[in-house]
Parts: C-alpha cells; sequence; structure tokens
C-alpha cells in the first residue's frame, strides 16, 4: 500500500537503492542495460514519498515477464505491463511493500523507450535547478493531505511536472548534459568484449577510415586458425581509393596471402558492410555451415556490429568481438548518438538482439 506521507530528505535513501539495486542487478543480468535511482528520493535535500524509485533498462521487452518469479521471490508484486489506467505502454511494473507500506518501486523497460530519458533528465535538472525543486517540494507538500489517494496525487501534480519536464528537456538538449551513471552504463553496454578462439571460419572486419582495424586483423590472424578475412568499406572523402582497399593493402603487406582476403568496397555503412558481403561471397563461402565469426569493429561500434551481423546471417553463429580505438577518446555526443542508434534500428528491422553466453561469445 502507498502511504501518502511526505517525509523529509533521507540521506539513506541513496543507500537504500545501491542495495537494492544489487539485488536486481542480479536477477536481470544479462539483459540489464542501465539501472537508476529516479523519482525525488534520488535528489538531494527533497522531501519525499519515502518510496525507492528505480529505473530498469533492458535489451528487450519480450523477456520481462522472465524475471517475474525472481522478482517475486525478492519481496515484489509483478503488476504487469500497465498501472490501471495510470500505466504507460511498454514500461513494467514492481512494487514491494514491507509491513504492508510501500518501500520499493522499479519501472522496467525496454531500450529506447521515450520516458527512460525523460525520468533521467527530469531528476537531473531538478538536482541543477533548487529553484524549480522547491517548487515541485512545496506543492506536494500543500496537496498531500488533500487527496483522496495516489492517482488524485499524481494528476493535481500533473501540470508542475509538465512544465518542468519541458525545462528539463530543453535544459539537456541545450547544455547537452549527460548524466554521469547514464554515460557508464552506455560505455559498458555498447562495448562488448569476449576472448578470441584459437580456430574460427571467419574474420569480419568492419569499414573504417582507421588502419587499426587491418593491423587487427594480421595480430588476429597470427593467433587464430582462419580460412578467410573479409575487408569491408566503400569510397571515403579522407583518402583515394577505398577503407576495405586500403586494409587489403596494409594486410598485403604483412604477407598475408591474397587468396585469403574477401574484398567488398561498395559499402557506405555498417548495414550494407553486411549486407553486401554476404551475396558477393556466396560462391566462395557456405554461410550456413559458418559456425563462428570473430567481429573487427571500433569499441564503441562494437555491439551495433555484432547486432548488424546478427539479424542479416541466414543462421545463428558464435560471435567474438575484437575490438580498436579506445572508448575514452570518442567525443561523448558521438557515444550518445551511437548508443541511440541502436533502438532506431531495431524498430527498423536492421538489428538483432544479442546475448552472452558462458563460453564467451554472443550470438
Amino acid at each position: 500500500m502507498t502511504r501518502l506521507e511526505i517525509h523529509p530528505y533521507n540521506p539513506k535513501w541513496p543507500l537504500e537503492f545501491e542495495i537494492m539495486a544489487q539485488e536486481l542487478t542480479k536477477i536481470w543480468q544479462d539483459e540489464l542495460v542501465e539501472i537508476h535511482h529516479i523519482g525525488s528520493t534520488s535528489i538531494p535535500q527533497m522531501a519525499a514519498k519515502p518510496i525507492i524509485d528505480i529505473l530498469i533498462v533492458v535489451n528487450s521487452q519480450d523477456k520481462i515477464t522472465n524475471h517475474d518469479e525472481a522478482m517475486t521471490k525478492l519481496g515484489f508484486r509483478c503488476r504487469g505491463e500497465c498501472l490501471e489506467d495510470l500505466g504507460t505502454k511498454g514500461r513494467f511494473y514492481y512494487s514491494k511493500d514491507t509491513s504492508g507500506i510501500r518501500t520499493h518501486q522499479v519501472h522496467v523497460m525496454e531500450l529506447g523507450h521515450p520516458e527512460i530519458q525523460e525520468k533521467i533528465n527530469f531528476k537531473n535538472y531538478l538536482i541543477h535547478h533548487p529553484k524549480d525543486a522547491a517548487l515541485y517540494q512545496k506543492l506536494k507538500e500543500s496537496i498531500i493531505g488533500k487527496v483522496s489517494g495516489i492517482k488524485e496525487y499524481i494528476e493535481r501534480k500533473n501540470s508542475l511536472v509538465k512544465e518542468l519536464m519541458e525545462k528539463a528537456n530543453s535544459w539537456v538538449l541545450k547544455t547537452k548534459f549527460v548524466d554521469p551513471i547514464q554515460l557508464a552504463h552506455l560505455k559498458k553496454y555498447l562495448h562488448v568484449k569476449t576472448a578470441i578462439p584459437k580456430k574460427c571460419d571467419l574474420i569480419f572486419v568492419f569499414g573504417s577510415t582507421n588502419n587499426e582495424a587491418a593491423i587487427n586483423a594480421i595480430d588476429l590472424n597470427k593467433i587464430t586458425e582462419v580460412p578467410y578475412i573479409i575487408l569491408t568499406g566503400g569510397q571515403n572523402k579522407e583518402f583515394i581509393g577505398t577503407e576495405a582497399e586500403m586494409f587489403q593493402n596494409i594486410l598485403l603487406q604483412a604477407g598475408i596471402a591474397k587468396e585469403k582476403l574477401l574484398i567488398e568496397n561498395e559499402s557506405k555503412n555498417s548495414l550494407e558492410n553486411v549486407f553486401f558481403s554476404i551475396p558477393k561471397f556466396s560462391d566462395k563461402i557456405n554461410w550456413r555451415t559458418i559456425d563462428s565469426i570473430i567481429v573487427v569493429s571500433k569499441e564503441y561500434h562494437s555491439r551495433r556490429a555484432l547486432m548488424t551481423l546478427k539479424k542479416h546471417l541466414p543462421h545463428p553463429v558464435k560471435l567474438y568481438s575484437n575490438t580498436y580505438l579506445d572508448m575514452n577518446q570518442i567525443d561523448n555526443d558521438k557515444l550518445w548518438r551511437e548508443y541511440q542508434k541502436i533502438p532506431k534500428y531495431i524498430a527498423q528491422g536492421d538489428l538483432a538482439t544479442i546475448f552472452s553466453h558462458a563460453d564467451n561469445f554472443y550470438f
């Protein structure tokens, strides 16, 4: 039961979040993309209902309810996708009561759901704008004893919340503010790292102007038994020729046999790297017999690279990831754009969600 009481800020609230977040991380594991403390208890010095609000972002909505049993064991009630007329499509809600009093609320949404960023922006805006935070607190305190229940409480706040949400979204766009916790999550999510097998069916190098990709392919060829190396990438304004041909020249100079190199030199993006390569090399490669591929890509691009291959290969394969270009050298704005591309391209049908395997590959 939600008790409608506003309590002074409690410095233990962040710790209560951290304790619960550790338990939730064990439950959601590989599905987990982000986990955040949200709501009023996440805002320092903000008086609030003493309920720890938690936002969980997952890879796919399809598997959310698979975790209901584990959430129930942790003491949560599984409320489903929508909570009566206060719910939001695509937001799954879990509540936990202690001695009949609500203590925790968990909101689970798929990566790309618009409400995710709204909740994070709202929190950060109020943290950085104490006058508006005070205004919001004053409203809550003024209505808390005058409403009949949680529904009316939310409705009475709604006008100011919408106003503050608009301010929050504008502030984030103008300042390009990135939540440091969210930045850490997205870096971890974007960079897919695996061990490299001693034997593999194929090395697939995604197009790039960075010759580190070719150097990585040379190193892989020394430690991995592999029949073919696919080099991709078309014309680029930064140099004469194609990205794939640049890679080819470097590998040939390193003594790798020309017959081992398969060149796809017309593509302009990651999707085309894959989409053009599969039919082009079907005379040399029986794609349905391919069991494993080592994928060479930039750190921040590695998840999307694997997701692109998984979507367009004719059957599931073991995907290993070899990366270059330290993500910490990349501008945060560029990392954020890469992160946003993934749900967009999934919706377009260009990517498939990948999952890690205990044997250190993705599929």
